[in-house]
Formats: structure tokens, C-alpha cells, sequence
């Protein structure tokens, strides 16, 4: 099967897709199991699996025949309705994860985080907590709730989040206090270990680090 070199690929994103990636100098048209072909016939060994979605390996066997079958059957409902293997993953992954909990399905990371806060916040409401605690140095999305908690100053500079106070007790000029706060420990596992349990403060609903 032919393809369009790597020169002809990054031409129509240049053209056609607006850059707010990153992207390495190389484009995928083909995977199996644990290596990758690029369009000039490059093989690699794949140590970052698309963030987690392929873990079981490119086109796996089973994976394969299961989205081949669901495709000949029913490729997509929205969320005003019922069906069935939704309700079946929900079991699952509750069952597997959370003993008796209930699953949000959501399209990104940053879509997550962004349910994140609000749970948290409708969770911790009667008790006065409301407070977003996150890590410098984090990367939580692209939304504006998941920028403002992002703890990198080159996703801050559009002007877009929301109001954020980076100490806990600081407070913002030209109003009340902040809502979400960045606790001064970096992104890192000593970090997360002293931020996590010094920096909580008692109105803090959520951190994310």
C-alpha cells in the first residue's frame, strides 16, 4: 500500500490543521504490537503508547475484531440515550476500579479535569471546601478551567485563565480571594508528597498535581 511521503503529510497540516501541538519530525501510517512504521518505511520500537490508549499494543488481534463487529452493528449514539456496551464498560470499570462508584465518560484529559473540579466542588459544598490546590510545573488540559490549573507559565500568557493565586493565602489584586491556588512545590514525587499533605488547606475541595 502506497503512502504520502512525510514532506507531502506535514504540507497539508501546515495548510490545514492549526499548530497547537508540538508534533516530531515523523508521521505514522502503520502499528503492530509494540513497533511503528513511518511513511518512509522507518521502523520504531513504541515506548509512549498514545498516552495510555494503546496499551494493549497497535492493532491487536482481539482490539481489532471488537471494534470491526461494533462497527458493523452500531458505530455511535450519543449520551441522550441508552446502549448497551456503555452500560456493560461503566460495570467493569466500576467493579475494577471504584467498589460501587459510577463512571463519567468524557473525550479528554482536560474534559476530566474539568468534571474533576466541579465534583469536587459539588461534593464538598456543605462543608465550606472549594479550593483547587495544583502543582507548578502540572499540565492539566487545554479548557479554561484545565489552563488556569496547569502550572506553566507558557499556557498563561494568552491571558485566558481564570483568576489563580500561585501561594496558598495569597490573595489577587482587585478582588476576593482566589478559587484555585498553586501550591509552590513543583510537579515532582517529593512534591507531591510534601504539597499534598502540608499544602491542603482546610477550604481546598481538589488537588491536582
Amino acid at each position: 500500500m502506497s503512502h504520502m511521503t512525510f514532506d507531502e503529510i506535514k504540507k497539508l497540516f501546515d495548510e490545514n490543521v492549526i499548530g497547537n501541538y508540538s508534533r516530531m519530525p515523523v508521521a505514522f501510517v502503520r502499528g503492530e504490537g509494540s513497533h511503528l512504521w513511518d511513511s518512509e518505511g522507518n521502523r520504531y520500537v513504541d515506548l509512549m503508547p498514545g498516552w495510555g490508549t494503546t496499551l494493549l499494543g497497535h492493532c491487536h488481534p482481539k482490539v481489532v475484531t471488537a471494534v470491526q463487529r461494533q462497527a458493523a452493528m452500531l458505530i455511535h449514539v450519543d449520551n441522550t440515550f441508552y446502549t448497551e456496551p456503555q452500560g456493560l464498560l461503566a460495570q467493569r470499570i466500576a467493579e475494577h476500579s471504584f467498589g460501587g462508584g459510577k463512571c463519567f465518560f468524557c473525550n479528554s484529559g482536560a474534559e476530566a479535569i474539568e468534571a474533576a473540579i466541579k465534583l469536587a466542588r459539588i461534593h464538598n459544598e456543605p462543608v465550606g471546601r472549594y479550593k483547587i490546590i495544583t502543582m507548578r510545573g502540572s499540565f492539566h488540559g487545554r479548557t479554561m478551567g484545565a489552563v488556569t490549573a496547569t502550572g506553566q507559565e507558557v499556557y498563561h500568557r494568552a491571558r485566558l485563565q481564570l483568576r489563580a493565586a500561585e501561594r496558598p493565602g495569597r490573595r489577587q489584586r482587585g478582588g476576593g480571594p482566589p478559587d484555585l491556588r498553586r501550591h509552590p512545590r513543583t510537579h515532582t514525587r517529593r512534591g507531591r508528597r510534601a504539597g499534598g499533605r502540608r499544602g491542603v488547606r482546610a477550604r481546598a475541595a481538589l488537588l491536582l498535581r
